[in-house]
């Protein structure tokens, strides 16, 4: 019996997986997950977020790195970045980690 997803919120911690290999393709990513076959691209913003959660984070803290980086208010940052990563989530390509986990990272 499969657990249902958490959904995540700005006070999140995430890290991404290892089933997946990435390749960039000028400003873009393109992935492919190991164990599925499934290809995914992601865009300018997409690969900055891929690149930002190479390490445990919290999201707010990533939000308030990407408002530096683009010209987007940070509200709009946080509802935007937040449904990426639920997507990410849904798809295995990140996990929820523990405050303590990012810490002794």
């Amino acid at each position: 019996m499969e657990l249902p997803l958490m959904k995540l919120t700005a006070t999140s911690c995430v890290v991404r997986t290892d089933n997946f290999i990435a390749s960039p393709v000028d400003s873009e990513l393109v992935m492919m997950n190991i164990e599925k076959g499934n290809y995914y691209g992601l865009d300018e913003i997409g690969t900055e977020i891929w690149g930002g959660i190479q390490e445990p984070i919290a999201i707010s803290e990533l939000c308030a790195r990407l408002t530096d980086k683009f010209d987007v208010d940070l509200s709009q940052c946080e509802t935007d970045t937040l449904g990426f990563l639920n997507e990410l989530l849904a798809e295995g390509m990140i996990k929820i980690v523990t405050q303590t986990d990012k810490d002794s990272s």
